[in-house]
């Protein structure tokens, strides 16, 4: 029987200490920098530890317990250091721990230590698009189409930034992205966070590209790249991409929204030892609840099991099951 289960996540972490982090961000000098710990939602800051000062073995000991509000690509922890050298605070980060959602339910609840990663724009992203698809044929040639109507998104996020100002490149892929279609850039959307594209619609031919992969439409995808526009040009700050498989695509229109994820060659970024590690102990919990609907059976049960016991034990009136019911 189907029904709508809300998941409910909360995250218990104690981020105790780093060591080994590099000497070059802490100079045996008057004004060498200080450490602290910020936790990351996705991009999204949530909470951040209190300053560490002048140590390149910093000792936080702090613990943080949250209910996470929404859905999530990753939880990451950055330690960023300051530097109050010449008068004028500076804020770099050293490193970053990360874990998508299926790490964190693997995590042993014990303290451990993890290797610091080196922070890319590319390995960070957060928000979603509504993207939709359809196959279709030229009348004319009977050539292979691809329709894709990229419709809106929402929820894009960039640090120290109030406004996004986003567009998107879309391409067809093959296998290890071993074949690419010609890229279609869009137009950019400026100050607003939640854009809309207005229902555009972007086709691609893929008689060429099919042949080299077998003529398999499941051998191909459909990437979406977002980026941040950057002054005059088209140089942006990655926000995130789409990646859809074109397997199941069929001639009626099909929208849903995707999840913009990072690159997916950073996603298995291996930890720079060079950097230095952080110690954590992490303890994930997600639960899911049923409509109070399917509870019912179970509470009357339970009703009925006190109702037939001794006269002597306290009455149903007195007990919390009525409350629940």
């Amino acid at each position: 029987m189907s029904c709508d289960i809300r998941i409910k996540s909360a995250l218990k972490v104690r981020i105790g200490e780093a060591k080994s982090l590099p000497s070059k961000s802490c100079r045996i000098l008057p004004g060498c920098p200080n450490t602290y710990c910020v936790i990351n939602l996705d991009k999204e800051e949530l909470f951040e530890t209190e300053t560490v000062y002048g140590t390149p073995c910093p000792f936080f000991c702090e613990q943080f317990e949250f209910e996470i509000p929404r859905a999530f690509w990753t939880i990451g922890f950055h330690l960023i250091t300051t530097d109050t050298t010449f008068s004028v605070t500076n804020h770099s980060t050293i490193g970053k721990v990360t874990f998508t959602k299926e790490q964190l339910t693997k995590i042993p609840n014990k303290d451990q230590w993890h290797g610091l990663k080196s922070v890319k724009c590319d390995s960070e992203a957060q928000g979603k698009a509504n993207i939709g698809l359809c196959i279709g044929a030229e009348q004319e040639s009977d050539a292979v189409i691809l329709k894709v109507r990229l419709k809106e998104c929402a929820n894009l996020y960039m640090s120290n930034l109030q406004r996004v100002q986003p567009y998107a490149v879309l391409e067809i892929v093959g296998p290890n992205n071993s074949t690419r279609s010609r890229a279609q850039v869009t137009k950019v959307l400026r100050n607003s966070s939640n854009m809309q594209w207005k229902n555009q619609v972007y086709e691609f031919r893929l008689c060429d590209i099919l042949k080299r992969c077998e003529n398999d439409l499941s051998n191909l995808s459909l990437k979406v790249d977002f980026y941040h526009h950057n002054g005059m040009f088209r140089d942006g700050s990655f926000l995130g991409e789409v990646v859809a498989s074109l397997a199941n695509v069929t001639n009626t229109w099909s929208d849903r929204w995707f999840f913009l994820c990072p690159k997916l060659s950073d996603i298995t970024l291996q930890p720079n030892h060079d950097l230095g590690s952080l110690r954590l102990k992490i303890e994930y919990k997600e639960d899911h609840i049923l409509p109070s609907a399917h509870y019912k059976p179970l509470l009357d049960l339970l009703v009925d099991s006190i109702s037939n016991t001794d006269p002597e034990v306290k009455t149903i009136s007195n007990t919390d099951l009525v409350t629940l019911r």
